[in-house]
């Protein structure tokens, strides 16, 4: 039997690879013959530069800001003559206990400085910028900044480029970049509204929800005046990517696109896909969100058109995921055993994982098609 496994990271655990390297394991202790190919992969997010690493790309350390202004030892990877930059690695999203201020009181600077060292290296010739992952919800008024883009109050004062100071801006000085630069969304979501940064994601970024709808508003006034009359930027699906970024980038002149389908083309998903009897992917959470162009949907729709069957492996599943059943999942199984905590979850990750597969692995043997 030949596997294709092609799960997404485990968020704080298990990278890409270590993942299905763990479930690799668990069906070769009782399928030893069986043919098993691993492809990290990843859908714009945490672990995108960690696929460019092993298909050759080298670290370049790079000093930035954290999502608080603070110091940080970050880095980009250099692959080929492309720099490939994770927003997860300067303005990374910060769990409850460790935050230091609300979630509107955050910038996304630090990704800004990553591309403006990448920006100056004589070998890169584009830049690519995964949004998924981050912890900032200021409309990517800091990534411009540390790009040399300006926003001033109506008394020409400059503004600090947080998200709870974008009301303040009346006049954006742009600058445009003069090499490519593209950003990799994880979800295809607007600017602001309902569905868009402020309202789906700021709450778990720390936006306290009694200020989320003056955030919002706030939000859709800073785009209005970075993009004037004639642009329409923050209705783009994606522009809503990594708390605004997204946006950001595409008033720089960049463009966005679906991160897991761009990672797809570089590790040849598809070819992988047609080689394999079975594909299992998987992710640390399995929700609604998966269906917004999360690598889980992504691995599946393209495993349907090729009539390949998937298993999903996952840490938790949320909520109904009916539309995967119907793309050609199998089986949705949850890694964890039984009631425990979160961190022994993460802690315990990779046994878990490797008993997960223990059980598919019987599972597909006796559904082999």
């Amino acid at each position: 039997m030949k596997i294709l496994v092609a799960v997404d990271s485990f968020k704080g655990s298990l990278s890409s690879l270590d993942a299905g390297r763990a479930i690799a394991s668990g069906l070769l202790e009782v399928f030893p013959s069986w043919d098993i190919r691993v492809l990290p992969v990843a859908d714009g997010g945490e672990g995108t530069a960690a696929v460019a690493q092993f298909l050759g790309g080298k670290i370049v350390p790079a000093e930035c800001q954290d999502i608080y202004g603070r110091s940080h030892s970050g880095y980009w990877v250099l692959w080929n003559d492309m720099a490939i930059i994770e927003v997860a690695v300067a303005s990374g999203f910060v769990n409850p206990e460790n935050r230091l201020r609300d979630g509107d009181a955050t910038t996304s600077y630090g990704t800004g400085q990553l591309i403006r060292e990448a920006l100056s290296h004589p070998g890169v010739t584009r830049v690519i910028v995964a949004l998924g992952g981050s912890g900032s919800t200021d409309g990517g008024i800091g990534l411009m900044e540390a790009l040399g883009c300006a926003f001033f109050d109506q008394d020409h004062n400059p503004v600090e480029p947080l998200g709870s100071c974008l009301s303040r801006v009346t006049e954006a000085k742009l600058q445009r970049i003069t090499k490519p630069l593209m950003g990799l969304t994880d979800v295809n979501v607007p600017l602001t509204g309902s569905d868009g940064a402020v309202m789906m994601f700021g709450p778990q970024k720390g936006v306290p929800f009694e200020r989320l709808q003056a955030l919002d508003h706030d939000m859709a006034h800073f785009a209005q005046m970075v993009q004037g009359p004639h642009h329409h930027w923050d209705d783009v699906p994606g522009a809503g990517s990594a708390g605004g970024m997204g946006f950001a980038i595409l008033a720089l002149g960049g463009t966005l696109q679906s991160g897991a389908e761009v990672v797809a083309k570089w590790v040849a998903l598809d070819e992988w896909i047609n080689w394999a009897d079975w594909v299992i992917t998987g992710e640390g959470k399995l929700d609604s969100q998966t269906l917004q162009g999360k690598l889980v949907n992504m691995v599946t729709e393209r495993s349907h058109l090729q009539k390949k069957p998937v298993v999903a492996i996952v840490g938790s599943r949320a909520g109904r995921v009916d539309d995967l059943y119907k793309k050609g999942v199998r089986l949705i199984y949850p890694i964890v055993p039984g009631p425990l905590s979160l961190d022994e979850a993460m802690t315990n990750a990779r046994h878990y994982m490797r008993d997960a597969a223990i059980h598919v692995g019987f599972t597909l043997e006796q559904c082999h098609p």
